[in-house]
């Protein structure tokens, strides 16, 4: 009976120590760890191994589907193919969907990961304020401190503890107290439960040796673009320095692994750069002045006359003139003829008017983003124009002339404004203002558009106005009438003619003046603060 126990134990060693029972037992850890792409890989290399085993054999096939849709969805569909060649896997066709998606699978196995993780335990001292004057071996002050506040403490196995030190802290918390500790006796804490820490020297190999690794995720918000995730996350993890991160654009979390300092401080860093932006209300308003004068001077004299024939002639019948009628007498007898004589008018008219317009409009803009105002008309402009005729019908006489070919360009005013919220009573505002008008003239029978563009910057307090843009155009008309020759003596001729002039001005100011609707987060929420050391002394683990 023994023989048969020693035998079967050296069978069972010797099976355990050949590479497909190595690589079938790192494929059952990967499995209950949650990683079937990975579990599936070692039990692929067992029956490698070993192709008659039907335990391998059954295994591979079982996680044959869930690694292929892991493949698939990392945006390699051909080795997904080859995995399960009876599934259909979809073949992504941009670059950037390829890496969105390997990102979110990367992103969805280490999410899967957590619910088998524990959460680290967590110091739970009493909240107080403590002071003491300590002059004893380092063991005799840490263990002064955790009775204080009610913990208990144990030392690492290599931590030295008998060496003598002075310590001296009145007025301050657990958290203070532990770390100016820590500093004199050059350790670093590591909590074990709610009431229990331990002590070790302060060094990387420790660090790496004790100190927890915990996983994270942090929640963004719905509103922010998958490119101001991964900005975000970038920002972070150069910040904090996170060894490694998950960033899933789909669900917009971040996943973070590295120790309890380094991702508390990564989750402070989150909460207080995803807190939404300050908003502004620019008011925009578009002035419009309007001035006119025409005046008319002088004396209109008739510049045309009616000739009446009274000639007894052939016959002919004189009119019937009334008495009084304005006529000169030309000739005599029977040949006479009347010539009508016209009214002069003295003319002096002046008219004038004044005219202001204001619109108003309202512009909502978030901190750094970008506002676009757009007052005119869509004016056609033809591209080409056919100038012969084309015969759509085919029948004699029934014709019609092509639709020539044009586009629509905007007129009027395009005002795009980028507000910087520094504070609830400054704004910094990067506006660009462009006026598309039509000039009047034409080219090729084409309308010629005037356009004036500028951009500035200005800083205005919350509630100022600002004058940022004008235009301003005067136009001056003069004409004369009269009778001619008269009129063009010089001096003389003005008193016999009608003068007109006439003289528009028009002048649009654009007035802006910027109102905080949103404080930004640094007004809402107090600036960070971190603990920080040299690389040899990062951040504690507290």
């Amino acid at each position: 009976m023994r023989l048969i126990l020693v035998l079967a134990l050296v069978f069972s060693v010797a099976e355990a120590a050949t590479p497909g029972a190595q690589e079938y037992k790192l494929g059952r850890k990967a499995e209950k760890k949650g990683l079937p792409l990975k579990a599936w890989s070692h039990y692929l290399q067992a029956r490698i191994e070993d192709p008659g085993n039907l335990t391998y054999i059954r295994s591979a096939e079982r996680l044959s589907i869930a690694a292929a849709q892991l493949l698939a969805a990392a945006g390699r569909p051909a080795e997904a193919q080859q995995v399960d060649p009876a599934g259909s896997y979809p073949i992504a066709e941009k670059p950037d969907d390829l890496a969105v998606a390997e990102q979110d699978a990367q992103f969805e196995t280490e999410l899967s990961k957590l619910p088998l993780l524990r959460p680290p335990a967590e110091l739970k001292p009493e909240s107080k304020l403590g002071s003491f004057k300590i002059k004893d071996t380092v063991h005799k002050a840490y263990a002064e401190v955790a009775q204080s506040f009610g913990l208990d403490v144990v030392f690492d196995s290599d931590f030295d503890a008998d060496d003598k030190i002075r310590f001296e802290i009145e007025d301050a918390r657990f958290t203070t107290i532990i770390g100016a500790l820590n500093d004199v006796a050059n350790a670093f804490v590591i909590p074990l439960g709610p009431r229990l820490f331990m002590v070790a020297e302060d060094n990387q190999n420790k660090r790496r040796e004790l100190e927890p690794v915990v996983s994270v995720a942090v929640s963004l918000p719905d509103a922010m673009t998958p490119e101001e995730v991964n900005e975000i996350a970038q920002a972070v993890q150069g910040v904090v320095d996170i060894q490694r991160q998950f960033v899933s654009n789909s669900a917009n979390m971040v996943l973070l692994r590295d120790t309890v300092s380094k991702v508390r401080m990564a989750q402070a860093l989150f909460a207080y750069v995803s807190k939404p932006r300050g908003q502004v209300v620019v008011e925009v308003e578009l002035i419009s002045l309007n001035r006119g004068q025409m005046r008319e001077l002088g004396i209109e004299l008739p510049t045309s006359a009616t000739i009446t024939n009274f000639s007894t002639v052939w016959n002919n019948q004189p009119p019937t003139v009334e008495p009084g009628a304005p006529l000169i007498g030309i000739g005599g007898g029977e040949t006479i003829f009347g010539v009508s004589v016209g009214d002069a008018r003295l003319v002096a008219v002046l008219t004038a008017g004044n005219g202001q317009s204001k619109q108003s409009y309202q512009l909502l803009a978030s901190h750094g983003g970008e506002a676009e105002l757009k007052l005119g008309e869509r004016f056609p402009i033809v591209n080409s124009r056919f100038e012969q005729v084309v015969d759509v019908t085919g029948l004699p006489g029934d014709f019609q002339t092509p639709i020539p070919s044009f586009t629509f360009e905007d007129l009027g005013l395009i005002f795009t404004v980028t507000p910087m919220v520094h504070s609830a009573r400054e704004v910094t505002l990067t506006f660009e203002a462009e006026f598309r008008i039509l000039s009047g003239g034409s080219s090729n029978g084409l309308p010629v558009i005037a356009n004036r563009q500028f951009s500035s910057q200005v800083r205005l307090s919350e509630g100022e106005t600002a004058l940022i843009s004008g235009v301003a155009t005067q136009s001056e008309f003069q004409t004369r009438s009269g009778l001619a020759g008269l009129s063009r003596i010089p001096i003389i001729g003005r008193i016999f003619s009608g003068n007109t002039r006439q003289v528009d001005q028009n002048n649009l100011v654009l007035v802006i003046r910027p109102r905080v609707v949103r404080l930004p987060p640094a007004e809402l929420a107090p600036a960070l603060s971190f603990l920080f050391g040299p690389e040899q002394r990062p951040v504690p683990s507290l």
